[in-house]
């Protein structure tokens, strides 16, 4: 009861800016802990029409600035359609299939990165991103509401390097790299990666959201071919922090990492995070949000030791981990 009152809102007719006054609303949330912080991080929307047969119909303005968390739609011929939105994209850093209406179909509508990184070589970090696919029908005479949760398609990865002696002599420039990773997405729902976060699921509606149901689901991660994405990094003092944002990891597909310095690699191979984060009990497919730190200490014979970070102080450092030589 108490997630039903956080999460929906009211019908009155006395407004005529209502939901109620138009025949189908689509009422977006982003909810992680039971309460909706959609306001907190989408900034911005773009939404994708496509009909029954999955042929690309139009993509519907907002006429508002931001990220309004009601799209109302009105004047829709009776029929299923389906909704595609992303959030948080901007031309240049994202990349978005052209669509043609009529044409372009659902299944070759594409997400990915698209900022190169300074040489050009690999890909800059992506963008927060947020999507939500939602089928719904138009019946005549009907006013419906549908609820969207929108799900988090990016990944933060936090490294801090610590060297038992001195860092390496030369510029303070590093740059971490990851790969192999997922360079785009097909914006049709991967049912695998389905994740039930609050509330019980209408019997015959198991995988949609509702009033007082959240379900997170992701799109299809393509991984051919694979990229590389590099990140810039910040010496401060003699300890080093790096900072990347990617597309979602998958249990099944977790990078290794290389950090570079004056155009030489500082391990001499990179340090892969796979067999790593199971370990830790780190399961990316299995979380809503992603965000993952780690701490690299570099010890004076060239072995490395991997353990987790907690970024509040130093004594929340996680004894143990891996050993890289």
């Amino acid at each position: 009861m108490t997630l039903a009152l956080l999460l929906a809102a009211g019908c009155s007719t006395a407004d005529e800016r209502d939901l109620c006054c138009d025949s189908v609303t689509l009422r977006y949330r982003y909810v992680r802990y039971g309460y909706d912080e959609y306001r907190d991080f989408i900034f911005s929307q773009r939404h994708f029409l496509f009909d029954s047969e999955g042929l690309f119909v139009r993509e519907v303005p907002t006429f508002k600035a931001g990220a309004p968390r009601d799209l109302k739609l009105s004047e829709l011929p009776a029929g299923a359609y389906t909704m595609v939105t992303v959030g948080n994209a901007t031309e240049g850093k994202t990349a978005l299939t052209p669509l043609t209406p009529g044409v372009t179909r659902m299944a070759d509508f594409r997400m990915g990165l698209l900022a190169k990184s300074l040489d050009g070589k690999a890909f800059a970090d992506a963008e927060e991103l947020f999507w939500n696919s939602r089928t719904f029908d138009v019946v005549p005479g009907k006013l419906q509401v549908y609820y969207c949760d929108m799900a988090n398609v990016h990944c933060h990865l936090r490294v801090m390097v610590q060297w038992e002696s001195l860092p390496p002599a030369g510029s303070d420039a590093y740059t971490l790299i990851q790969s192999p990773l997922v360079p785009e997405y097909a914006l049709e729902t991967d049912e695998s990666l389905d994740m039930p976060l609050h509330g019980e699921p209408d019997p015959e509606k198991p995988t949609e959201s509702g009033y007082a149901f959240v379900i997170h689901r992701f799109p299809r991660s393509l991984f051919t071919p694979p990229a590389a994405v590099v990140s810039p990094g910040e010496l401060r003092g003699h300890d080093l922090y790096l900072y990347g944002v990617t597309l979602r990891y998958l249990d099944d597909h977790i990078p290794a990492i290389q950090i570079v310095h004056d155009g030489t690699n500082l391990f001499s191979k990179p340090i892969d995070l796979a067999p790593i984060f199971p370990k830790w009990g780190w399961f990316p497919s299995r979380v809503p949000e992603q965000i993952y730190s780690i701490r690299l200490y570099i010890r004076d014979d060239g072995f490395v030791e991997v353990s987790p970070w907690l970024e509040s102080e130093v004594e929340d450092w996680i004894d143990g981990g891996t050993i890289y030589g």
